[in-house]
């Protein structure tokens, strides 16, 4: 057996195995190549704008309102909320689903530390999406308020801070009563 592999090797000149093997490495390369999405193909632009106008009109009220005690954030995603353990294909399932769902602002302590609680600006739907109800559900498991607020033109910088204020408190003490029992 030995005598048959030796004389096969001895038949194919090491040069011709060498340039077969740097052929098959071109063609992979070549491939690689013209496989990748090709940006000249795609009509790109920046956004101008971050925020539609109501987001941004919010933001700026709602920054207002919380001067100096909270830090706000915007346009958060779940999956940078929520940390999810069980068995790995549950796990994974669950973050797949909540991937793409996001907040529209989030508010922090004044150092961006903790968590505090999750904004939306709302539409004329009457009753939330499923991708809505699914994202309230997620927030209100792990103790984050989900307030809504409608978008409209013009907001009341101290009725909205009577409302974040009034429902950080609701959840602080909450939370409080929670620990107590548990």
């Amino acid at each position: 057996m030995d005598t048959e592999l030796n004389a096969l090797y001895n038949d194919i000149p090491v040069a011709w195995v060498i340039l077969m093997a740097g052929l098959i490495c071109v063609l992979f390369a070549v491939l690689f190549i013209f496989s990748r999405p090709r940006l000249k193909h795609y009509s790109l632009t920046s956004k101008p704008n971050l925020f539609s106008a109501k987001q941004q009109h919010f933001l700026s009220s709602l920054r207002l309102s919380v001067a100096g005690k909270y830090m706000v954030y915007g346009k958060t995603y779940l999956k940078d909320i929520v940390i999810s353990s069980g068995p790995s294909d549950k796990v994974n399932s669950f973050m797949e689903e909540i991937n793409d769902l996001s907040v529209d602002f989030v508010i922090t302590q004044k150092d961006g530390t903790s968590l505090l609680a999750a904004i939306d600006l709302t539409g004329d739907k009457k009753e939330p999406a499923r991708s809505e109800k699914l994202k309230a559900a997620v927030l209100k498991k792990v103790g984050i308020p989900l307030m809504r607020f409608k978008a409209c033109d013009n907001y009341s910088t101290t009725n909205m801070s009577l409302v974040i204020e009034d429902r950080l408190e609701t959840q602080g003490k909450k939370q409080s009563m929670e620990q107590k029992v548990a």
